[in-house]
């Protein structure tokens, strides 16, 4: 499920990357980071870390909350991380322990890796 999330929060990365009109280069940069670890950090081949947040929301020139906000909507939006993270995000844990629920009813383990 972490490649999944990962890839989730790359979209949302590379649609406010695009959305403050950088390019990976540019945005690399401001970083001190290469455009090779732009690209996989937006791919979902890389992890964004907590403590990345803050300097890549002054790199893009927005607010941490903005950043967190188009996070979460690539996150909400990502049918590879369907049911799970929707209902997380939504903070509805009664139907959160449902899906499980029925995940374990077929045979899988609540991990998220099924």
């Amino acid at each position: 499920m972490n490649e999944l999330v990962n890839k989730a929060i790359g979209c949302g990365l590379k649609q406010l990357r695009i959305h403050s009109g950088l390019t990976q280069q540019q945005l690399a940069c401001r970083l001190r980071v290469t455009q090779s670890f732009i690209s996989r950090l937006e791919a979902g081949e890389r992890n964004l870390h907590v403590c990345d947040i803050f300097p890549y929301a002054l790199a893009l020139e927005v607010t941490p909350e903005k950043l967190y906000l188009a996070i979460r909507e690539s996150l909400l939006q990502s049918d590879g991380t369907a049911g799970a993270l929707r209902l997380l995000m939504a903070g509805d844990m009664a139907s959160l322990n449902g899906f499980w629920q029925i995940r374990q009813d077929h045979g899988e383990e609540p991990s998220g890796n099924g």
